[in-house]
């Protein structure tokens, strides 16, 4: 008795009327299929027959089939191949044969249709008539695909750009009132796209999108594959958006993307595509504007296409991949853990639907290993840093030279491996994680998309080993690549107001260095055209605030213009409304007001001030409780100000409490961290207070112990 649904009857892209062949094909019946190919010419959907035996691991029928003329190459809606399902289900022995024929069918594809002139009769009905396929797939479009698949494997760029030359040849062939053309000229935008993705040739995203509209305009209303063109020209747009900040191309996206779900309804087996793509594009505003109510519809979306994808659906990796992110991109606006933990949850499930040979492992790596540096970031446990790295190292090793993500994987691992420094002070993470940046950078040339991220990047991390070694020249080039990375984001580009912010941080440094006051005025500047970029609902709209307030309290630390301070305090205040209770940043920000409230209480004397800062200090502490990376900070921050406390009034108690606290964060900076020479020399500070009031010799024995150990540990490059 037949059972609808399972193998190979729950296939996903079940054909309407599926012929014999393919049933046989599905099911595995050999003999059948055999006899089947050797009787009267069967009616031919093209590659449904040998995408159904790939799906279900089927060598021997996909041999006979290929031996029998059939195209190993053949792709059937939505562009499905059998390569691909097979690697989407792990049918490892059927991907090796797949590929091991792509690559012979190139060179002798190529040379069928070199052979025929460009004007020769026969050529279109060679292109028609090629792998017995009729009318469906051309000779052009079969090589164009293979070289394309191939380019995928490899990296090799020169099979893209072979590829893009035979899909142009086949659009030749198409005149404008073709019922081919606008399939042909989507699959020339589509590899334009993919070409612009590696070289980062603006001129060539831009010919996709004008291919894109060009096919669109073919697809009447009522065409079935108007949902689809709408979708690819809505895909073009947002990627445009990403390199030129034109919002006006975000917006038309999205609406693309709307229309193209209407076409879809809920029984639509592509719905699901067209859901993920509207989040992603909603995502992408919402991390533009602020607006919240986008993120949560773009999660939504994000929901409803999982829900279509069942259990041992080849895309439901895909799906809880994309619902990880958005969880995760909440969680950092919220603070809601609920929303981290989940989305760590969903990219766990995600990478065990990708098994070794899977190949979108190494995303999956990837984005797990991501969300665990941020659950770190949250809990300190260190745990999940190590797991990270190991996540991120496992990713790049799948990812070799040629491998077209291979600079995600550099930069991903070399951003982790910082983070790993500063919280154990190894210096060589640090170096490591610098190498590996550099060679990122190496992987994007001067026009490539991903060039300014790379270098900015690299900068960080550069100003990271000054911050150690005192290196002048680390600063120096920090500096430069961050004036390179917003060189490579003019005006209305959507990360312009990063480069602006981070080259404003990298001046104040080497102001604090060099006393060149024309590097503070010129990182205030920087830091007000970001802000004005940063309007109010603006994700990072905070940062600016509290990047522009330290600015210019350093400003005011060494011109003494109250205004400056006074404007710092305000700013400071704006920020922290904009983090809530629960916010993982909430804690920075009440610390960076607490430290502005001290000052303004050292120059006016207003005791207010300092009550209002040691009680801003105290709830930035909780926020951070014992296994949180920043503990130590709050630690020390909240001893200072209590021994200032104890200054002006006398009461020991005070100065008790700054001893342990100083007490607490040493124990929390071990001997190799790089902040242990700080906690060193304010413990010894409070302890050599403590013996001018008490007359214990055995404080001053211990501060100038104290003040040794972190004398050895600052060189005299040091920059402290």
């Amino acid at each position: 008795m037949w059972i609808w649904h399972s193998p190979p009857w729950n296939f996903p892209d079940w054909p309407s009327q599926p012929s014999r062949l393919w049933i046989a094909a599905a099911a595995n019946l050999g003999k059948t299929a055999k006899l089947l190919l050797e009787g009267p010419l069967l009616p031919y959907f093209p590659g449904t027959e040998i995408i159904a035996a790939s799906y279900y691991g089927h060598i021997d029928i996909i041999q006979l089939l290929g031996e029998k003329g059939r195209d190993y190459n053949a792709q059937s809606e939505p562009y499905v191949s059998a390569l691909y399902v097979a690697l989407v289900k792990h049918h490892q022995k059927v991907a090796e044969l797949l590929l091991s024929n792509l690559n012979k069918c190139i060179p002798k594809d190529g040379d069928t249709v070199n052979l025929i002139p460009d004007s020769h009769p026969d050529e279109l009905a060679t292109l028609n008539n090629h792998g017995n396929s009729v009318g469906t797939f051309t000779s052009l479009y079969d090589l164009a695909s293979a070289l394309q698949t191939r380019f995928e494997q490899t990296g090799q760029l020169a099979d893209l750009e072979e590829s893009i030359a035979f899909h142009q040849q086949a659009l030749e062939l198409f005149p404008g009132s073709h019922p081919n053309r606008s399939q042909s000229l989507g699959n020339l935008a589509s590899a334009l796209q993919r070409q612009f993705e590696q070289t980062g040739q603006l001129a060539d995203l831009e010919e996709s999108i004008a291919f894109h509209r060009q096919a669109l305009v073919l697809f009447l209303g009522s065409d079935p594959n108007r949902s689809q063109s709408l979708n690819n020209l809505a895909n073009a747009l947002k990627i445009r958006f990403e390199q030129t900040g034109q919002l006006a191309d975000l917006e038309e996206s999205i609406a693309f993307h709307q229309q193209a779900l209407e076409l879809r309804p809920g029984s639509h087996p592509n719905r699901s595509q067209l859901l993920n793509n509207l989040a992603s594009a909603l995502q992408t505003r919402f991390e533009q504007t602020g607006q919240l109510a986008d993120l949560e519809e773009s999660i939504a979306f994000h929901q409803q296409a999982l829900e279509l994808f069942p259990g041992s659906h080849p895309n439901q990796s895909s799906s809880l991949n994309n619902l990880a992110n958005a969880l995760r991109a909440r969680f950092k606006q919220t603070g809601q853990l609920a929303d981290l933990e989940e989305s760590i949850a969903f990219h766990q499930q995600a990478l065990e639907l990708r098994p070794g040979s899977h190949p979108d492992r190494s995303s999956s790596l990837n984005n797990l290993a991501s969300a665990l540096r941020t659950r770190f970031e949250q809990t300190g446990q260190l745990a999940d840093l190590e797991e990270s790295i190991a996540f991120h190292q496992q990713a790049l090793e799948l990812r070799p030279g040629s491998h077209p993500d291979r600079s995600q994987s550099l930069n991903n691992l070399a951003n982790t491996l910082q983070t790993r420094f500063e919280q154990t002070g190894q210096l060589a993470d640090l170096e490591e994680s610098i190498a590996f940046h550099r060679q990122a950078l190496q992987l994007f040339p001067g026009s490539h998309p991903n060039r300014s991220q790379s270098l900015n990047n690299l900068a960080n991390a550069l100003q990271t080993r000054f911050g150690q070694t005192g290196q002048l020249a680390d600063l120096e080039e920090s500096i430069a690549f961050h004036q390179q990375a917003l060189e490579l984001r003019p005006g209305p580009h959507p990360n312009q107001s990063s480069s602006l912010n981070n080259l404003a941080n990298a001046l104040k440094t080497r102001f604090e260095q060099t006393g060149q006051l024309a590097d503070l005025e010129d990182s205030i500047a920087f830091h007000q055209q970001a802000l004005e970029l940063r309007p109010g609902s603006h994700p990072d709209r905070s940062s600016s605030l509290n990047n522009l307030a330290s600015a210019l309290q350093t400003r005011f630390e060494q011109t003494g213009q109250l205004a400056d301070l006074e404007e710092s305090i305000a700013f400071h205040r704006q920020a922290l409304e904009l983090f809530p209770g629960s916010h993982p940043n909430r804690s920075r920000s009440l610390n960076n007001l607490a430290n502005a409230l001290k000052t303004r209480f050292e120059q006016t004397g207003q005791l207010a001030n300092l009550e209002e800062s040691i009680a801003f200090h105290q709830q930035a502490l909780e926020l951070r409780p014992g296994s949180h990376p920043n503990r130590s900070q709050s630690l020390n921050n909240l001893a200072n100000v209590l021994q200032t406390r104890f200054e002006q009034t006398g009461q020991l108690a005070d100065l008790e409490e700054s001893i342990a606290f100083h007490q607490q964060a040493l124990e929390l900076r071990p001997g190799s961290h790089p902040k242990q020479s700080q906690s060193l020399n304010n413990l010894a500070n409070a302890l050599q207070t403590r013996f001018e009031q008490t007359g214990q010799l055995a404080d001053l024995e211990e501060s100038i112990a104290f003040h040794q150990q972190a004398l050895e540990l600052r060189p005299e490059s040091h920059p402290i």
